[in-house]
C-alpha cells in the first residue's frame, strides 16, 4: 500500500484489490475506523483476544 495527501489517501500495491485507489476513514481522536476501496467501506475488526 502506498500513501498519498499526508497519509489519508492510499493506492493498493500488490494482492486482489492492485491498483485501487481509497482513503482512510477516522474517529474523532484520528484513529482509523475504516478504508474505502471503490466505493465500499472495509471497517475495522477489533482483535480477539485468546
Amino acid at each position: 500500500m502506498a500513501f498519498m495527501e499526508r497519509k489519508r489517501a492510499c493506492i493498493i500495491t500488490n494482492g486482489a484489490f492492485k491498483g485501487q485507489r481509497g482513503f482512510f476513514t477516522r474517529d474523532k481522536n484520528g484513529v482509523v475506523v475504516g478504508v474505502d476501496l471503490a466505493g465500499r467501506l472495509f471497517s475495522r475488526v477489533p482483535l480477539v483476544s485468546e
